[in-house]
């Protein structure tokens, strides 16, 4: 605005402007036509709605009677819910605490019990675990026993193959004293060997019946496990 006044100035006094006047008066007729133009935009967005200023605050806004009796009427039904809403929120906090007082003293409770509960059964468990241990080692014993007993497994082919050949002969009626003894000896031999395989079997099974029963054996020592 100083420059423009200035430059009126010159005008008005007749004062000779330099050779670059004319481009310095186009520079200031473009800077005035972007001030009217922020303007015009400024003047655009209030129209828009959009607000361009900070907010006014007033002391007070001018209602109706209709206005301030649906005023009253809307603070009227809060005032009269106030009670309830509190009442009902007391009695939800009180259900909360009743409820987290019942928890605690069932956890106490459970954790007394399961604590109990849990001694008796590490001490169950070490017992039965020496008693699994001597049934283990037993059925390992048997269960070389009955490869031992059947020795050279090519041996125990051969004698078979010979026993069977025996026994064609003795049922032919040509048997001789040495096809009884083949036969005798070869009966002998797979009576160790099917003795001790039942040993081993037995054992095992021994084993798996132990295990099979440790539940009931646990609860009857220490009782149901506490839920």
């Amino acid at each position: 605005m100083r420059r423009i006044l200035c430059l009126a100035a010159v005008f008005a006094l007749g004062i000779a402007l330099p050779s670059d006047a004319g481009a310095q008066f186009g520079k200031l007729k473009k800077m005035v036509g972007e001030k009217a133009a922020e303007k015009a935009a400024e003047k655009a967005v209030e129209t828009a709605g959009v607000p361009t200023t900070p907010p006014r605050y007033v002391k007070k806004i001018n209602l109706t009677a209709a206005q301030l009796a649906q005023v009253n009427r809307g603070l009227a039904a809060e005032i009269a819910a106030t009670p309830r809403v509190i009442k009902a929120a007391e009695e939800r906090q009180k259900k909360q605490e009743k409820e987290q007082e019942q928890y605690q003293k069932d956890m106490d409770a459970y954790n007394k019990k399961n604590e109990k509960y849990q001694a008796c059964k590490d001490k169950f468990m070490a017992s039965e675990q020496a008693q699994e241990d001597a049934l283990q080692k037993k059925a390992e014993a048997a269960s070389a026993g009955a490869e031992s007993s059947v020795g050279d497994g090519d041996k125990l082919a051969a004698l078979a193959q010979r026993a069977q050949e025996a026994g064609q002969r003795v049922s032919e009626g040509r048997g001789t004293a040495e096809d009884r003894r083949i036969l005798a000896e070869f009966q002998k031999t797979m009576a160790g060997v099917q003795n001790k395989g039942n040993q081993a079997i037995a054992t095992n099974q021994e084993v798996a019946a132990f295990r099979q029963g440790q539940p009931a054996r646990l609860e009857k020592a220490c009782g149901p496990e506490p839920q």
